[in-house]
């Protein structure tokens, strides 16, 4: 990644809607270990300030500044969102990365809503239009919608390929306008 001001400080922040971040930081330490030893790792045999000092010394290894925020997302707003992402940027961070556990659960408060999925829609379009001009890398989650268990059922060992492109998402058919970018895990991650 390319930075426009070489005086400030790359930064990668992380919202989660779901998930303390202990237990964020938890997750990650997992994964980390994981990778290093090829072992699996008993999270028991580690304090809680032990993992933390451990992941933001990895994540923060090569010069970058790390974030983790947990946010109630019934309250927590796109102006919120904006208006955090821009105070890092008046404390001197250049916003190379900002992952978000994920936005639909945000309150779509100042959202257009005409027809049913239009606050997502609108939600996700917002925090883009901040994003792309400001060439910070945006990633979210984002749940499938419901025919994709149709899907499932009928092809249960392709039905990823008939996914990307087709709108099959919560609550909002019309958010591919808004989406770069698609991709798909099969399965879930164990911690």
């Amino acid at each position: 990644v390319l930075f426009r001001s070489p005086s400030k400080q790359a930064a990668a922040v992380l919202f989660s809607t779901e998930d303390d971040v202990p237990l964020i930081i938890q997750k990650i330490f997992v994964i980390i270990k994981q990778i290093e030893t090829g072992l699996p790792v008993l999270v028991k045999k580690f304090t809680n300030d032990y993992m933390t000092d451990y992941v933001m010394e990895k994540l923060q290894a090569r010069g970058w500044k790390v974030f983790i925020h947990r946010v109630i997302g019934s309250r927590f707003t796109f102006h919120k969102y904006i208006a955090t992402l821009e105070d890092y940027k008046a404390r001197g961070f250049e916003l190379a990365l900002v992952i978000c556990d994920y936005l639909h659960m945000f309150s779509k408060e100042g959202c257009r809503r005409d027809s049913t999925g239009d606050d997502v829609q609108d939600l996700f379009r917002r925090i883009r239009e901040y994003t792309a001009p400001n060439r910070i890398l945006h990633c979210t989650a984002h749940q499938l919608s419901t025919a994709v268990k149709d899907l499932k059922r009928e092809n249960p060992n392709n039905y990823i390929k008939d996914l990307p492109g087709k709108g099959y998402y919560e609550s909002c058919k019309r958010l591919d306008t808004e989406v770069d970018f698609e991709a798909y895990r099969i399965g879930r991650a164990h911690v």
